[in-house]
Formats: structure tokens, sequence, C-alpha cells
């Protein structure tokens, strides 16, 4: 379970974080420290998708549009 909650909280920050240059080297750093992570648990690493990340960017913006987030 706390395996899931990391990587999920991973791709759910990934997708918080615009698509533009400045950001994509946001998104990396962010998949490289969950991958390092994965390396020492023995695990595979994980590849950022670019459809992936839209789709959760505009998942991620109607989420905070319509404050259904929670905790």
């Amino acid at each position: 379970m706390k395996q899931f909650l990391l990587s999920f909280t991973s791709l759910a920050l990934i997708g918080v974080v615009g698509i533009n240059d400045a950001d994509a080297a946001e998104q990396e750093e962010v998949a490289d420290l969950v991958n390092e992570e994965r390396e020492e648990r023995g695990l595979d690493p994980l590849e950022l998708d670019e459809d992936l990340s839209e789709v959760a960017q505009v998942k991620s913006e109607d989420m905070n549009e319509n404050n259904y987030f929670s905790m």
C-alpha cells in the first residue's frame, strides 16, 4: 500500500505540474526521484507518458476548479 501511495502521489504531482518547457524539467526530476526509490526496492522504473500527463493535467485543473479533491 505504501508503494502504491508513493507511486500515485508522484504521478499526481507530475500531472499537477504544467506542460511547458520549464515544468518539463520538474517532471523529469520527479520521475527520476521516484525511479531512484523504485530501484532501491527492486522495482522497474516508470516512464513519463505525454498523453497521460496531459490527461492528468486536465483532471487536476477540473478537480481544483470544482473543489472536489479531498485528503
